[in-house]
């Protein structure tokens, strides 16, 4: 039997977010070790409901405090015990001094198991004061060197921790946030009333909700303030949530004489109805890894009014799905109370858009749609042999949602023992066609992933040759570029983003116009050039590519290319549409039917 140990600071923290992760731990033959302080929960914790979950649950004084030596000293000797009594071989770590402590006494017990650290947000961040860089960075650097996996839940952290050396063949993921369950979390119109009536707030009263431990860095002090100085009477505010800042509240709430308005509701387990009587949401924390009560509410249609931080950053869209401000700024919230407060409809949209934007946080959903365009990418790299031991590629970073998800597979890929290969990326700035690259994304983003980024200028003139498109010229002037480049950087093969729907689409083209059947291969040695071009990504489909670059985020570049209607490919698109509404499997025809080649049924060749 193999044992893993989950690590938290907060007991509560496993059944509140991460049960979902003991099923799959369980389901793959682990039995499964929770530590954490049971002693001081934050959560409602049911202690005998974990243990009928299967969960062997053990005390440890840990701290969240970094200043509590005594005590997390302590829970590094009681983790070291556990390790060791128990063999555990997996470790998973959350909370800043979980992952300190808990990857700490895997390396002491000398039993060396795969240590897995879910970073819920680095108290280091650009804007960050200096002490968190001081103190957190620092320790988060050196602790890296015992990690195996760092699991990131926003792009930031995910970047910054790319940087870190890890353990041999250690490798950092982001997952955005623990997840989200969007059939729990979803609107219910017959929950409303009975909601507000429970809580006391009139049918024609404009309810904001809040949810979130009370600490300061939640910051809810901003949003009791701006229901101060709106003088509205009907604008009510409830706070869901238990902490040490709670006396604060109290204070600021009598100050400004705002007891009938803003109420503590304290800790609650039906905190999906309790959204159902809400008019907007708001979410004013200092900082968030990511935020997920905002999701949560999202997925409930409800708009949300939040901070700028690097979390809200990953699924806000200012105007779309709420309104977005500064953390400081009292007058950024009453302008967006007001705004919300104004327009039904502009509520009832913005919750539309919401909708859709937490179906992304769906842990299920973002795992479905990374599982399929894995094994899709690996069946095509090893089917067609496309990369060996010792290879350095070179990938075209276009700024597109394909060229972005290649480079992610590769630099993924490229951390796995056999076969070793290095990648770098190159962005070809194409400087006579008004193509809008953010340079500073695609170098963050490559750069992220441990990938070196290179930018390289070229351009063409029409006049040349004006018997090729400017389509063709564009291509060949790429193309060129991408041989110079991988030629001084001493690059072996050169990795293109077309996907099975490029490759289909070029052979309907070249049937249709050139009377000619050929496509893009997947593996192309070039005869002139000691080169080797590859298209890892063969197999999998567009629609994957679409919803991958959904769940990751991906930051669209401004794209004006005066001769973009000038190409046959988007008709082709609809053809390839087309023949699939006839038949399901017509892109696994196609595609057989470039290997099935029955040259006696064919016509003889005529000179």
């Amino acid at each position: 039997m193999k044992h893993a140990l989950i690590i938290t600071t907060i007991s509560g923290f496993v059944p509140q977010f991460e049960m979902n992760d003991v099923r799959i731990l369980q389901e793959n033959g682990y039995t499964v070790h929770y530590a954490s302080d049971f002693e001081n929960p934050i959560y409602n914790i049911d202690q005998t409901q974990l243990k009928r979950d299967g969960l062997i649950l053990h005390h440890i004084d840990i701290r969240k405090s970094p200043f509590q030596i005594t005590k997390n000293t302590k829970a590094f000797l009681q983790l070291k015990q556990i390790i060791r009594k128990e063999q555990i071989s997996l470790v998973h770590c959350h909370n800043p001094m979980g992952g300190v402590v808990g990857r700490l006494a895997a390396k002491a017990s000398g039993r060396e198991p795969y240590v897995v650290y879910t970073a819920h947000g680095f108290h280091f961040y650009e804007g960050a004061p200096k002490k968190n860089w001081l103190l957190y960075y620092t320790a988060e650097r050196f602790l890296a060197a015992f990690t195996d996996r760092i699991i990131t839940i926003n792009r930031e952290d995910y970047e910054r921790a790319n940087r870190f050396r890890l353990k041999e063949h250690g490798c950092v993921e982001q997952i955005p946030g623990v997840g989200v369950n969007i059939e729990k979390f979803r609107k219910k119109p017959e929950l409303r009333e009975i909601k507000r009536k429970e809580l006391d707030i009139p049918p024609d009263g404009f309810h904001i909700v809040s949810v979130g431990e009370l600490v300061e860095n939640k910051n809810h002090a901003v949003v009791i303030e701006a229901v101060a100085r709106l003088h509205d009477e009907n604008i009510y505010y409830s706070i869901c949530g238990k902490g040490p800042y709670r006396e604060t509240l109290e204070h600021l709430i009598q100050k400004h004489h705002l007891e009938k308005q803003v109420r503590l509701l304290g800790y609650r387990n039906d905190v999906q109805d309790v959204l159902q009587s809400a008019d907007c949401f708001a979410f004013p924390s200092k900082r968030e890894g990511l935020g997920i009560a905002a999701i949560e509410a999202l997925a409930c249609e409800v708009p949300v009014i939040a901070s700028d931080n690097r979390g809200s950053r990953e699924y806000m869209c200012h105007t779309e799905n709420g309104i977005v401000c500064q953390a400081d700024k009292v007058a950024d919230f009453m302008h967006a109370i007001c705004r919300m407060r104004q327009s039904g409809q502009l509520r009832r949209e913005m919750g539309e858009h919401g909708r859709r934007t937490a179906e992304r946080f769906s842990i299920e959903a973002t795992d479905k749609i990374m599982r399929r365009v894995e094994q899709r990418f690996n069946k095509g790299m090893v089917k067609y042999r496309l990369i060996e031991d010792g290879d350095k590629i070179l990938v075209g970073l276009s700024g597109g949602k394909d060229s972005l998800a290649l480079l992610e597979l590769l630099a993924k890929r490229s951390r796995i023992l056999k076969p070793r290969f290095t990648v770098m990326a190159v962005h070809i700035g194409m400087t006579n066609i008004p193509y809008q690259s953010d340079l500073e994304y695609l170098k963050n983003y490559a750069e992220g992933l441990g990938v070196p980024f290179v930018y390289f200028e070229t351009s063409f003139d029409l006049s040349t040759d004006t018997r090729k498109s400017p389509c063709f010229l564009c291509s060949w002037n790429r193309r060129k570029a991408l041989f110079t480049v991988a030629k001084e950087h001493g690059c072996t093969k050169i990795a293109l983003g077309h996907h099975m729907d490029d490759i289909l689409e070029t052979l309907l083209m070249n049937i249709t116009f050139q009377g000619a059947f050929g496509t893009m291969p997947p593996r192309l040695v070039m005869r002139k050039f000691d080169m080797t071009i590859i298209r890892p990504m063969c197999l999998v489909h567009e629609s994957d590519l679409s919803d991958m670059a959904r769940v990751r985020g991906y930051r669209r570049q401004i794209k004006n290319c005066p001769y973009e209607s000038q190409s046959n490919r988007s008709d082709m698109k609809e053809v390839l549409k087309s023949l699939e509404k006839l038949n399901p499997e017509a892109r696994y025809s196609l595609w057989g039917s470039m290997t099935n080649i029955q040259e006696d049924l064919l016509p003889d060749k005529i000179d």
